[in-house]
């Protein structure tokens, strides 16, 4: 659904904060007279390229791209993204938000990122694992 808003998810929680400087909102041009079907290839290009450096691609209408060093880090980031703007959802349907003015990620704020995105899906990793045995199968 936060896709449909086409911007970014505001630093107003500690959550939501994580993704500051991290995301980008993503409307795809396509070629004259073509269909997403035809001009699929050039789209999803478009889509990388916006990314850039980035972990968070809101694509306008149709939902999240994730990315992370890790297939754990991704998953992780798309969770909490995904909550963090039910959060925000919440807040703003409830009346005006503060958004608190929040510095930009340094290179050194990026790598400690990286690493928390892959710690934080572990557990959930363990717990999904324990719960569906066959998970793996």
């Amino acid at each position: 659904m936060w896709s449909s808003l086409a911007r970014v998810l505001d630093p107003i929680t500690a959550d939501a904060a994580f993704f500051h400087d991290d995301q980008v909102v993503f409307n795809p041009r396509r070629a004259a007279g073509k269909s997403y079907e035809e001009d699929r290839a050039s789209v999803v290009a478009q889509a990388i390229a916006a990314l850039g450096e980035r972990n968070v691609l809101i694509w306008q209408n149709h939902g999240l791209w994730t990315v992370g060093a890790t297939v754990e880090a991704a998953a992780w980031r798309f969770i909490m993204f995904e909550n963090a703007a039910a959060g925000q959802l919440m807040a703003e349907a409830v009346g005006g938000v503060v958004v608190p003015p929040t510095p930009g990620k340094t290179q050194d704020a990026r790598a400690k990122a990286e690493i928390s995105a892959w710690l934080s899906f572990l557990p959930l990793w363990d717990r999904m694992v324990r719960e569906e045995p066959d998970l793996l199968d």
